[in-house]
């Protein structure tokens, strides 16, 4: 194969990830501006039912109109990771063999079910069960006032949370299945996964909140668990 053969193979390449990014961001960006337009007081009424009545404040004039924005443009992101997942596999899946491409396939729309499941999770019972926690802390003197901004930034927060944890056991059968894992060498060496672990959560989690650190680790290490079982037995019929 000539030099020139190659560069244009590698210019295709990069044409087809440019159009691959454009297109996530154009989706991304009109279901956005679609969520803006015409459903945000709906997405808002939804996103403000765990707070059972409890009201938010602005600290601002633009405060509303801020919060509208970060309100669609998070239901975009939510509604754009399944698609950015399927235009990743898109993009990798020509240089695959076939079977790879299955296989591949298979993880993809299991990462995608796991994203909205995560959404599901954090909307029904993460965020109702931290809030109901952190709000009956009482300080004698004080009372607690919530800005629609923190808020905002604690469930989208939540959700990252829930986000990584569900994948964990899906990443680790993906790097078992790549051959970049081998899970009987890391059996041993649990307790330093765990700790790698919980200062990943600790820091995705805020550091006063203690109770969802602890909803998001006991779940991460029982779904680990779960991935390196699974591991082994990929490992296994690799050998």
């Amino acid at each position: 194969m000539s030099s020139e053969a190659v560069e244009q193979t590698f210019w295709e390449h990069i044409a087809s990830l440019r159009n691959h990014v454009l297109f996530g961001l154009s989706f991304f960006v009109a279901a956005g501006c679609v969520a803006f337009a015409l459903i945000t007081d709906r997405l808002i009424h939804f996103l403000l039912l765990p707070l059972h009545g409890q009201e938010l404040i602005f600290l601002t004039v633009l405060g509303p109109f801020l919060f509208k924005m970060k309100v669609s443009f998070l239901a975009a992101s939510i509604v754009s990771t399944p698609l950015w997942i399927a235009l990743l596999f898109h993009f990798a899946a020509p240089a695959m063999p076939k079977q790879s491409r299955i296989v591949t396939g298979a993880f993809v729309s299991a990462a995608a079910l796991l994203a909205a499941f995560a959404v599901l999770l954090t909307y029904f019972y993460l965020v109702p069960t931290t809030l109901e926690f952190l709000l009956g802390l009482s300080v004698e003197g004080t009372s607690v006032l919530l800005t629609a901004d923190s808020y905002l930034d604690f469930f989208f927060l939540e959700i990252t949370v829930a986000f990584v944890v569900l994948q964990l056991p899906l990443f680790i059968n993906a790097l078992t299945y790549l051959g970049l894992l081998n899970p009987n060498a890391v059996r041993g060496k649990r307790s330093i996964i765990y700790i790698v672990l919980l200062i990943a959560l600790a820091i995705l989690t805020p550091t006063t909140d203690v109770a969802s650190l602890v909803l998001a680790f006991v779940p991460a290490m029982v779904l680990t668990e779960g991935g390196l079982a699974i591991a082994r037995v990929i490992h296994a019929r690799r050998l």
